[in-house]
């Protein structure tokens, strides 16, 4: 009736026979070396013999059952509208009809939990006598394989997995079958040395949100105008306690903004929704050391919290260790006793994480090109199979989930710079998929997971550092884009050590004392050699992300409030007009004790001592300072220059672009003010 359009190899052929001979079985093959065609062929096969006229295929995740159906399509000959994949973001009225009419259905075991019953479970909607059960070795615990298997009499089953772990063996023995055909992958690489299997293997795991979270969701959409995508995408991603930690934050525009009854309806659900699946991976896997992949810090915390059992390590990275903090956290994190490293920074430069055979990733969007792309060292090939483990929110056929798209395009990025997750990225469609993405797509998703300078984003998109001068003038577009969704900002990291340890190098090198050199004149002529703002590390980020950047590098956003004495001069130039000097806005930015002020025109010379400055008048909050500042800018693509001259100032010029809105500008202009006090008290720490 059906038949296999693909040739078996000789293991794929032994394990079908060994299958056909029991009526249930369970084959245990490393992923990448064909276990789903093993599943197809016995279908095919039962099929053809009559045994059953319809197969069920259970696939633990929405991502798999679109990619399994595939499968089946591209290696049988069964026509197209024969096999159907099933989920939950389907309506249920629609589903009936897809279940009357496949040959062969694709679908979740809580979908045919939900869909192959009456509501007492005393009547079956819908007849198969035989199973698929891909990624078996979840039957057990709470999974809806347990319950499904154990209300549903099929004749046939065959469970499929890379994986059977000797302590939940037990289980999937009881309710599938002592029957159990099993390759190590060891064995396989020695028996079949031509054959090319993969050093990675990739698996998803669906973290569905409960009838109160897809409610609040749906909430979110109706009530929420400001940084309502924001709001949906920490959610779905992070969970709950990451949306509370930016409401609650009274430095975000959100805490002002987002409705009260959803601050009461967000305090009712679970903390992390996707707590139970990083609970389930550690069971599930046999590892030495695994690594947690998240994006916000309040979650690391939390799950240091969680599992105090396998003395985990925080990674923060730079911007909060320090360098020193960062060299102490990774030496504890290479010690064999600390099998868990919880990490919000594992993409940096310079940053050499250990060897790892089991990475989870919390968060998705661009995450797998991170690790992928500044940690190739914990790619490295061994003789232990490794596994990457997504966790991924899906939505409903009531609400989307940004988070599920951001893992579709995570793997595709992953695939592209040649990490072949095998059992994810086989499908060579991926590829074409990939290609129809725009730049801006690509940068958005790679940004949407934490700031990135422009080299990072020149290795993650697979572009050579001499195409940086191209990315630059891209990214440059986007910092004006129309489009909202699309904008970008940036801001400035000053590595404050680097500086220290060089001036005091140079100094130990270079200075002679002498009475005939004044201190104000060395710092100059240091300073001038050097020139700090060459050091100084420009971090992309989408501007619907402020909120979180705010939030997360407080310490480069110093409170208005805060900054005690500052003078600088400004130079606002309209983009499109950039070599028209005329046109240029020039004024003075005076603050003192926390009060800022605006003066044009500009003071006669910055040399005057400050009591003169102070005697200026017009001081006003930052808020109205901000306000004053954007009706110069006027809702247009500038750039903004700083510069300063005299003591205690020796930077030339500190530059922001883009079409900025109140938000940005506020940023703008407390992260020049980092910069200035941060090169200020270098010079007071080394006394000149």
């Amino acid at each position: 009736m059906y038949r296999l359009t693909t040739k078996l190899r000789e293991y794929q052929q032994d394990a079908l026979a060994y299958a056909l001979e029991h009526d249930r079985s369970v084959c245990v093959l490393p992923t990448g070396t064909g276990k789903t065609l093993v599943g197809i062929s016995w279908a095919i096969e039962l099929l053809g013999r009559g045994a059953t006229d319809r197969v069920l295929v259970l696939e633990p995740s929405r991502f798999l059952v679109e990619q399994t159906a595939r499968l089946y399509i591209t290696h049988t000959d069964i026509p197209d509208n024969e096999v159907q994949p099933i989920y939950g973001a389907i309506h249920p009225e629609s589903r009936r009809d897809l279940w009357k009419r496949g040959v062969v259905v694709v679908c979740t075991p809580q979908v045919a939990l939900n869909d192959l019953f009456t509501a007492d479970k005393q009547e079956i909607l819908y007849s198969f006598r035989a199973v698929v059960i891909d990624e078996c070795h979840r039957t057990m615990g709470r999974y809806a394989y347990v319950k499904l298997l154990e209300h549903y009499p099929f004749q046939y089953a065959l469970g499929l997995t890379a994986t059977l772990p000797k302590h939940i063996r037990n289980q999937v023995e009881e309710r599938i079958s002592t029957n159990v055909i099993e390759w190590g992958w060891d064995e396989l690489r020695a028996k079949y040395p031509d054959y090319d299997f993969p050093d990675w293997i990739g698996e998803i795991y669906d973290a569905e949100l409960n009838s109160e979270e897809v409610d609040f969701l749906l909430a979110v959409e109706k009530d929420v105008s400001t940084a309502q995508a924001f709001c949906k995408r920490a959610f779905t991603r992070d969970g709950a306690l990451a949306l509370k930690e930016t409401i609650n934050n009274p430095r975000t525009r959100l805490s002002r903004d987002f409705p009260e009854h959803l601050k009461a309806q967000l305090e009712r659900l679970r903390e992390l929704h996707k707590l139970q699946e990083v609970r389930d991976i550690l069971i599930e896997h046999e590892f030495q050391k695994a690594i947690i992949f998240v994006d916000r810090v309040c979650i690391a915390k939390k799950l240091e919290e969680e599992f105090r059992e396998l003395n985990p390590v925080c990674f923060l990275g730079r911007l909060r260790l320090g360098l020193e903090g960062q060299k102490r956290v990774l030496d504890r994190a290479r010690a064999p006793e600390h099998r868990l490293i919880i990490s919000t920074s594992a993409g940096e430069e310079g940053v050499d994480l250990p060897s790892a055979d089991l990475l989870i990733i919390w968060s998705n969007v661009a995450s797998p090109v991170r690790f992928i792309q500044r940690h190739g060292r914990i790619t490295r090939p061994s003789r232990v199979l490794k596994v990457v483990a997504f966790i991924a929110t899906p939505g409903t056929e009531q609400a989307d989930s940004p988070d599920y798209d951001s893992l579709f395009e995570g793997l595709l990025l992953a695939r592209e710079h040649g990490l072949d997750l095998a059992g994810l990225t086989d499908d060579e469609s991926l590829i074409s998929v990939l290609k129809t993405k725009t730049f801006r797509e690509r940068v958005q998703t790679l940004l949407n997971s934490e700031p990135l300078s422009l080299e990072e984003i020149a290795t993650s998109l697979g572009k050579s550092t001499k195409g940086t001068k191209r990315l630059e003038q891209w990214l440059d577009s986007m910092l004006s884009d129309e489009d909202v969704n699309y904008r970008i900002s940036y801001f400035y990291w000053y590595p404050r050590e680097h500086l220290k340890s060089y001036i005091e190098k140079w100094l130990r090198e270079n200075y002679v004392p002498s009475r005939y050199v004044k201190p104000k004149s060395l710092a100059r002529s240091l300073l001038n050699r050097i020139d700090p703002l060459s050091r100084l590390l420009r971090l992309y980020f989408p501007i619907s992300r402020i909120g979180h950047v705010l939030e997360e590098y407080p310490d480069l956003f110093p409170s208005p409030e805060s900054v005690d004495q500052l003078y600088v001069n400004v130079r606002i130039v309209p983009k499109r007009k950039r070599r028209q000097a005329p046109e240029a806005e020039k004024f003075g930015v005076l603050v003192s004790n926390g009060k800022w002020q605006l003066s044009t025109p500009l003071p006669t010379s910055v040399h005057e001592s400050w009591d003169n400055l102070l005697n200026l008048t017009g001081f006003i909050s930052f808020e109205e300072f901000i306000d004053q500042v954007f009706t110069i800018v006027k809702e247009q693509p500038v750039r903004i220059e700083f510069s300063a001259k005299g003591r205690p100032y020796f930077f030339k010029r500190l530059i922001y672009s883009g079409l900025f809105t109140h938000e940005t500008l506020d940023l703008a202009f407390r992260n020049m003010s980092y910069i200035v006090q941060s090169i200020k008290e270098v010079l007071k720490e080394i006394d000149i």
